[in-house]
């Protein structure tokens, strides 16, 4: 019996549906921004603790407005907190959605791993008897094991043709 951790199928129905889902959802994100690498390292991050002490400085910003320079914009730190606020739950679920699907990936790649393993031991029984050497040895390059170069021997010893004089 062959491994089998997930069948499934989508209809044409089924892809048309996803795929508006899709793009409404990149429609609606579409102020959504990317960062390299070496921008996302050069900002600040938001931990747990770090968004208690956010959310408590602004919530003692806006009770003291007359500490505040006419330079900072809280209203706009306001929005961002709320953008934050809206936009966590969201994008945790798009997460789980992903995740699912990244798994969902994993198994099928595996089961067609697991069938195609059986296979290619069927070609290998099988298949001089039914004219498939050129296809055994074509699928066998999967399993070929690359030889790794010589190491050179430390300082001092003898090497190849020296070494069976020895």
């Amino acid at each position: 019996m062959t491994q089998n951790v997930i069948s499934i199928s989508f209809t044409d129905a089924d892809l048309t549906a996803i795929d508006s889902a899709l793009a409404a959802l990149e429609e609606k994100f579409v102020t959504l921004i990317s960062l390299s690498n070496e921008e996302k390292r050069a900002l600040s991050k938001m931990g747990t603790r770090a968004e208690t002490f956010i959310r408590e400085t602004l919530v003692a910003m806006e009770q003291n407005p007359d500490m505040i320079p006419a330079t900072l914009n809280l209203a706009e730190a306001r929005i961002d907190l709320t953008a934050l606020d809206v936009l966590r739950p969201r994008i945790a679920r798009l997460n789980r959605l992903v995740q699912r699907g990244n798994d969902t990936m994993v198994a099928i790649g595996s089961d067609l791993d697991a069938v195609s393993r059986l296979g290619y031991k069927l070609v290998d029984t099988f298949g001089p008897e039914l004219g498939l050497e050129e296809l055994r040895r074509n699928l066998s390059a999967r399993f070929a094991r690359k030889r790794k170069a010589a190491e050179p021997a430390p300082e001092g010893e003898p090497t190849g043709e020296a070494k069976k004089k020895s």
